[in-house]
């Protein structure tokens, strides 16, 4: 039988998860803001190791990479105001201490609603954590080298045609690459989400089979809420990877549900 808590009790729970999720990603984002990189060499082997320099930091190093991975030859990005660079460190350094926390994040999440369930749904949960933080980080990956790419040399297109001055402010650019990983980032959750819900008993496969319709249009929804421009290209490339990952999680509650009958 689950845990009987009381509301004071689910309450505490519930600060403990938050207070460990936020010193997991507090740690991991002061460090990435305060330590940079710096070679060396120990037994003959090059190394890297961490070492205190907040001008030249991890954060900074990462927005080079991506301003040379993502940038378009010809492109030029400004700050608008001074105290934009300090600004984007700090949120890229936010956005690797979050990359860094999934397995605590997802781990915590699964320790708070632990409680409430059967012996053999913990289990279940326990199964979910490491593949909910696989798919996070495909996502990510997926959204950098693939989507976010693409929808900037699509944009870029446009102001080559205008004949305009081909710059862009630092802020816009780092957000929109940002918001766009870390959204693909939860998006690629949608299976583990589904199959846990089969798991579990909340949905059936049925159910998922019967709204597909609404899960299309509501995608589809959220990818013009995501995408900065109204063209309808961009949205339907956001669109496409969550609808084939809305059949990946139908399919897979189906062999779930497929196993859960058989025991």
């Amino acid at each position: 039988m689950p845990q009987k808590m009381s509301f004071w009790a689910h309450l505490a729970e519930l600060r403990n998860c938050v207070i460990k999720i936020c010193i997991s990603v507090g740690v991991f984002s002061v460090f990435f803001f305060l330590f940079g990189l710096r070679r060396g060499e120990l037994f003959g082997y090059e190394i890297w190791y961490p070492f205190p320099d907040m001008t030249n930091n991890i954060s900074n190093l990462v927005f080079l990479r991506v301003k040379q991975d993502l940038l378009p030859t010809g492109l030029e990005l400004f700050p608008t105001r001074l105290i934009d660079p300090i600004l984007i460190n700090v949120q890229i350094s936010l956005f690797l201490g979050i990359y860094m926390s999934t397995p605590t994040i997802f781990y915590q999440i699964g320790k708070f609603v632990g409680p409430g369930l059967y012996p053999h749904e913990k289990q279940s949960l326990l199964y979910v954590t490491v593949p909910a933080t696989i798919l996070f980080i495909v996502g990510c990956l997926f959204s950098y080298f693939i989507i976010t790419p693409f929808m900037i040399n699509f944009m870029y297109q446009y102001i080559e045609s205008m004949e305009t001055l081909q710059i862009v402010s630092i802020a816009d650019f780092i957000s929109f690459v940002l918001m766009m990983t870390l959204a693909f980032g939860l998006i690629f959750e949608l299976p583990v989400f589904m199959i846990g819900f089969t798991k579990i008993g909340i949905a059936s496969p049925d159910f998922w089979k019967r709204h597909w319709r609404l899960a299309v249009i509501i995608m589809a929804f959220i990818g013009a809420i995501i995408t900065p421009d109204g063209s309808g290209i961009t949205m339907m490339i956001v669109a496409i990877p969550m609808w084939f990952l809305y059949l990946a999680g139908y399919l897979g509650s189906r062999y779930v549900h497929a196993r859960k009958v058989k025991v």
